[in-house]
């Protein structure tokens, strides 16, 4: 595949390099315009609330180191399917939250330009194939990052 022609996008304060040859070079990214503001970070934690058993947990032999590892490998890959859902009504239902834009990347992060504090965390019902699952979902702050640098750039 030829290279398409495009402009050269580099930052003014580094000069072009003097030795070696040059080569053409096609790169993943996309040019963008982005204006000073301050983004906050938020971690995702999504756990499924655990419903009584029929006969009590008691009657139950513990699990071995195994099988706690093959279920906690087989909720995290349920939980993941519904992620975004789960976000989406998380953002829709809590006070701090609502009617603002939001970036969730599917796993563990949300990005928003609101700085929310307090409580964040919200029990959730879902429909999972067929059945009612309610999950506890929360989201703690990480950190705010500054865009003053990206819009320099």
């Amino acid at each position: 595949m030829p290279a398409s022609k495009s402009a050269v996008i580099k930052r003014q304060d580094f000069p072009s390099g003097t030795t070696g040859r040059k080569i053409d070079l096609i790169t993943n990214f996309y040019p963008i315009t982005a204006s000073e503001t301050e983004v906050h970070q938020y971690e995702v934690i999504i756990k499924p609330v655990d419903r009584p058993r029929p006969g009590g947990d008691e009657a139950r032999p513990a699990f071995t180191k195994e099988e706690n590892e093959e279920r906690e490998r087989r909720l995290s890959k349920f939980t993941d399917t519904y992620a975004a859902q789960l976000i989406k009504k998380f953002m829709a239902g809590s006070e701090g939250f609502k009617n603002i834009l939001y970036a969730f990347d599917g796993g563990k992060i949300v990005y928003v330009r609101k700085n929310v504090s307090g409580v964040n965390s919200q029990t959730i019902e879902q429909n999972c194939r067929g059945k009612m699952v309610t999950f506890h979902v929360t989201l703690n702050k990480v950190k705010t990052i500054n865009t003053s640098e990206i819009a320099r750039y």
